[in-house]
C-alpha cells in the first residue's frame, strides 16, 4: 500500500513540474468505513463511523487571478479550470464538480474564497463504499481553509463539503461521510446524530484486544449518483420572507420495482427537517414490435408477373430501441425495406409484393428479425 509519505512525494513532483514551483500547503483527508447504521444518515439518523489510514491528498497554492486550477493523477489527460465568479450547480463535469463545489459552497456560505491551484492524488478506492468523493471534498476544503485564513470550524467545513456534493455535484448523500473525514479521531470511532451533527468520540481499537478488522472490497460498485433519486438546487443559504427556491429532483430507477426515496431538508423553521416522501415505479426497458395488420390478401395476381407493393408498418411499442437486422418471406412472395433501427414510439415500413410462381391459392408467411422479445 502507498504510503502517505510516497503519495506527498509524487504530488509534489506533479504540482512543481505543472505550476513551476512548489505547493503552499499540504493537505490530506481519510476515507471512513461505517460500523453501523448504514443509509440512516440521510435520514436523520445515528452513524457510527471511523477514519481510515487510505486517504486524499490535495497540493495546494492561493492565486490571485480568480481561476480554479485542478489537476487529479488519478485522471488520464489535462486539468480542468473554471472562473471561481462564475462557479454554478451543472457548471463543472465530471470529477472536478467535487472540489469545484467546495469552492461554490464555502463561497455561498459568505467565506472570501478565490483562485487556486490544486493537484490532487489518492489511494482511497474509488466507487467501493469507503466515501473517497468525501475525502476530495474535505481535503480541498482544509487547503482552501488553510489558503485563505479562514475562520470556520471543522462541522462547518463538513456541512460545505457535503453540500457541494449535494447540490454542486447532484450525489444525494447524508452528512456521515464527510464528518468522519473531517472530526474522527485516532483509536475511535465518531458516534455521530446526523440531525444535530453532533458527535461523540467512541473508543474503538480492536488491535489493543488483539482483533483485527477486515475491509473487504466485494468489486460491487457504490455510486451514490446512479442511484434511484438526485437533487440539485439553487437554494442559497438564507431565504428571506416570502421568498422561494426550487429543489430539483430527477428518479434514475436501478431496478423494475417500486423505489421509495425521500427529501430532507434542514433549515430553522419549526418542524426541521422538512421532509418530502417520493416514489417512482421502475420499468424495464425493452423493445417491442406491433404491425398494422396481421395478413394481407392481394388477390387475384398473373402467374409470373409481380403485384404492386402493399406496406406494413413496423411501429417500435417498446421503451428501447428497435433493431431490425432482415425482412423475408417465402416462396411467391418479396419483402424490402430500409428499417434498421427504431426508437421507442417511432415507425418504418416493410414493403411486400406477390409474385406467384403457379396457379391457385398461395399463402406464405413475413418474418421480421429483429432484438424484440414481444410481437404486439
Amino acid at each position: 500500500m502507498t504510503s502517505l509519505k510516497q503519495l506527498a512525494d509524487r504530488v509534489a513532483e506533479e504540482f512543481k513540474k505543472k505550476y513551476g514551483r512548489p505547493p503552499r500547503w499540504i493537505v490530506a483527508a481519510p476515507g471512513r468505513v461505517n460500523v453501523i447504521g448504514e443509509h440512516t444518515d440521510y435520514n436523520d439518523g445515528f452513524v457510527l463511523p471511523f477514519a481510515l489510514s487510505r486517504g486524499t491528498l490535495v497540493m495546494a497554492a492561493r492565486t490571485g487571478d480568480g481561476l480554479l486550477q485542478l489537476r487529479s493523477r488519478q485522471v488520464r489527460g489535462g486539468g480542468q479550470a473554471a472562473e471561481v465568479a462564475g462557479l454554478a450547480p451543472g457548471s463543472v463535469p465530471g470529477w472536478a464538480a467535487y472540489p469545484a463545489g467546495v469552492v461554490w459552497a464555502l463561497r455561498e456560505a459568505g467565506y472570501p474564497v478565490g483562485g487556486a491551484r490544486l493537484v490532487i492524488d489518492s489511494d482511497v478506492p474509488r466507487g467501493a463504499g469507503l466515501s473517497s468523493s468525501a475525502a476530495l471534498e474535505c481535503s480541498v476544503a482544509l487547503a482552501l481553509a488553510d489558503l485563505y485564513q479562514l475562520d470556520i470550524t471543522r462541522p462547518a467545513l463538513a456541512a460545505a463539503a457535503q453540500r457541494a456534493e449535494n447540490d454542486f455535484a447532484g450525489v444525494p448523500c447524508g452528512i456521515m461521510d464527510q464528518s468522519a473525514s473531517l472530526l474522527c479521531q485516532p483509536g475511535h470511532a465518531l458516534l455521530l446524530d446526523c440531525r444535530t451533527s453532533e458527535g461523540v468520540d467512541v473508543p474503538f481499537d480492536p488491535a489493543a484486544s488483539g482483533l483485527e478488522l477486515l475491509v473487504i472490497d466485494t468489486g460491487a460498485r457504490r455510486r451514490l449518483a446512479s442511484g434511484d433519486y438526485a437533487r440539485t438546487t439553487t437554494c442559497g443559504g438564507t431565504l428571506v420572507a416570502s421568498a422561494s427556491c426550487v429543489i430539483h429532483v430527477t428518479f434514475t430507477p436501478t431496478s423494475p420495482s417500486t423505489r421509495a426515496g425521500l427529501i430532507s431538508v434542514t433549515d430553522d423553521a419549526p418542524g426541521s427537517p422538512q421532509t418530502v416522501s417520493l416514489s417512482g415505479v421502475g420499468v424495464a426497458t425493452s423493445p417491442a414490435v406491433c404491425l398494422s395488420s396481421s395478413s394481407i390478401n392481394f388477390g387475384n395476381q398473373p402467374v409470373g408477373t409481380t403485384s404492386g407493393t402493399r406496406p406494413i408498418t413496423v411501429t417500435n411499442c417498446g421503451t428501447a430501441n428497435l433493431v431490425i437486422s432482415s425482412a423475408t418471406t417465402g416462396a411467391n412472395f418479396t419483402a424490402s425495406t430500409a428499417c434498421a433501427t427504431v426508437t421507442p414510439g417511432n415507425i418504418c415500413t416493410v414493403n411486400v409484393a406477390f409474385a406467384p410462381t403457379a396457379a391457385g391459392t398461395l399463402t406464405g408467411t413475413l418474418s421480421i428479425a429483429s432484438n424484440a422479445a414481444s410481437l404486439r
